[in-house]
């Protein structure tokens, strides 16, 4: 986002305001957003494939779910945790009397779970490779943009949360306060927040949307500042730390 300041000298203060730079951020502030619907598929030896998913919903520091049978069953998961962008939690179920349990381990890039599950078979205890992938587009995720001012590239931090109904965030000013975001939706893949912001005595609403394809929105930002409306181009991509 370019500000051109010969023209808009008093958009200088507006592009101070609406910067989100996070110089240094730390590894335990890119904490993935687990929310949501996973799904994976399996061959079995005599080749039928068998198709499998998971409900996650993070609240708080608190994960949860419901893991979804062949047979469209839910069964609640067990020692669920979500350590940064890594996941694990266990299964377990009865089938024909005898009881059987699965521990899924993997980590979260974007809407892909990639890992392992380990199981006990014939007394010994095995793994396989498990590779998940979130059901729909999601916008969870921290996303990064960038603008030049005076020279110096701006880095601009948004972290978004989705637990497949409600879209909530917030973002991240130079000084470390955190505003959270409002008016904010998802739906058919389109994103939409305002983030209020308060400059000079001087209290803007800028409004946030944009479409969602894969790590990408490319949408626009607009405000109105001192008695003026602006609009720019907003291309964020979702950081992939």
């Amino acid at each position: 986002m370019h500000v051109p300041q010969p023209r808009y000298p008093h958009v200088i203060a507006l592009s101070l305001a609406l910067a989100l730079s996070v110089p240094g951020l730390r590894a335990q502030d890119t904490k993935v957003d687990p929310n949501g619907t996973w799904k994976w598929s399996f061959t079995t030896p005599n080749g039928d494939t068998i198709d499998l998913a998971v409900k996650l919903k993070l609240d708080g520091d608190q994960l949860s779910g419901a893991f979804i049978g062949r047979d469209g069953a839910e069964t609640p998961i067990k020692e669920a945790k979500l350590k940064e962008n890594e996941v694990s939690f266990t299964v377990v179920r009865e089938r024909n009397g005898n009881t059987f349990t699965m521990k899924y381990a993997g980590k979260i890039t974007g809407d892909n779970l990639k890992g392992t599950v380990g199981f006990e078979r014939d007394g010994e205890t095995r793994t396989r490779d498990w590779v998940a992938k979130r059901s729909g587009a999601s916008p969870a995720g921290t996303w990064k943009w960038s603008y030049t001012r005076d020279g110096q590239e701006i880095l601009n931090v948004l972290k978004l949360k989705w637990d497949g109904e409600k879209l909530s965030g917030g973002v991240t000013t130079a000084n470390g306060a955190e505003t959270p975001i409002t008016e904010a939706k998802f739906a058919e893949g389109e994103v939409a927040f305002a983030v209020t912001r308060e400059r000079d005595g001087t209290k803007f609403t800028a409004h946030y949307h944009g479409k969602l394809t894969g790590d990408t929105i490319d949408g626009k930002v607009e405000v109105n500042f001192n008695g003026e409306d602006h609009s720019f181009d907003w291309q964020p991509k979702r950081s992939k730390d």
